[in-house]
């Protein structure tokens, strides 16, 4: 979902009590295919009054059948013009949280960990960023062209995932 779970937290024994109105204390905006107007204009507003504000992740855009469409990064780009700010936390790839959680939650050192990706931007450099190994996928975003000009490299490149 784009930009339409807001949250408002009592406290952190109540848990998250969703809001139909007022200013939240947070709000998230993810990926939502049932973006409206009045759910962009609902974010705003409580960005704009000092919501924490999260993002799920950066993704400019998202690989759809016939062409890619506009994703989570493009909606932060949108209100970043509207609100003046950028989110507080951006929680997915390529930064760091969601990899601090995995290391914890399996009690795994980095280097025993391997991400699998087709985008140099996030999956790699999420990887990159957390001293994962990775591997770069060409079967999707990413081609031999944009791996050669970017700073972001992974250790081992495949044609697919089924070559894995």
């Amino acid at each position: 979902m784009a930009v339409s779970i807001i949250f408002s937290f009592n406290s952190l024994d109540a848990g998250i009590n969703l809001v139909d109105g007022g200013v939240p204390d947070v709000c998230v905006l993810a990926f939502d295919t049932q973006l409206n107007y009045d759910k962009m204009c609902k974010l705003n507003f409580a960005v704009r009054r000092g919501a924490f504000y999260v993002a799920t992740h950066p993704d400019l855009v998202c690989p759809a059948k016939d062409e890619s469409i506009p994703d989570v990064g493009s909606f932060i780009a949108m209100f970043e013009k509207s609100t003046g700010r950028v989110p507080d936390v951006i929680v997915g790839k390529p930064y760091t949280g969601m990899g601090d959680a995995v290391l914890a939650k399996f009690g795994v050192k980095p280097d025993e960990i391997t991400m699998v990706g087709d985008r140099l931007s996030t999956d790699i450099k999420f990887a990159n960023n957390n001293g994962f190994n990775s591997i770069l996928v060409l079967s999707g975003e990413t081609t031999r062209e944009i791996l050669a000009e970017s700073e972001d490299k992974p250790h081992l490149v495949l044609e697919s995932a089924r070559e894995i």
